[in-house]
């Protein structure tokens, strides 16, 4: 019997966090601030259509400094640089970027009694 021939399946490295915008800045710097070469050379050198799409996007939609698609590495690091988390500061997680927090649905009301007489008695709504 006959073997077929091996096939060998290649794998992309994992990426480390600030690839992408690694490219991004590389690709306009190549290109010298033009946007369209930029483009270009994120396709066709760096061969990562992705970051060619976000400068393309990024341009046609009025120039966002961060390309959605990229703001979130840039964030993550960055996030623990800032002065506030060096003071110690609390990090809440916030699931689809919304908190829910617990409020008052009315203001304080004040009112005068008699001289002598029993206070009134409030609840908080």
């Amino acid at each position: 019997t006959q073997q077929a021939p091996a096939v060998s399946v290649k794998t992309e490295p994992k990426q480390y966090t600030g690839a992408g915008m690694t490219r991004l800045v590389m690709s306009i710097a190549a290109a010298q601030g033009n946007v369209q070469d930029a483009a270009k050379f994120a396709a066709e050198e760096l061969n990562d259509p992705s970051v060619s799409m976000a400068i393309n996007t990024a341009a046609n939609s009025g120039g966002v400094l961060i390309p959605q698609n990229l703001h979130s590495e840039v964030i993550e690091l960055l996030r623990d640089r800032t002065i506030v988390r060096k003071l110690g500061a609390r990090s809440i997680p916030l699931p689809n970027g919304n908190m829910a927090l617990p409020r008052l649905a009315g203001g304080a009301t004040a009112s005068y009694t008699g001289e002598g007489k029993d206070a009134k008695t409030s609840e908080a709504r």
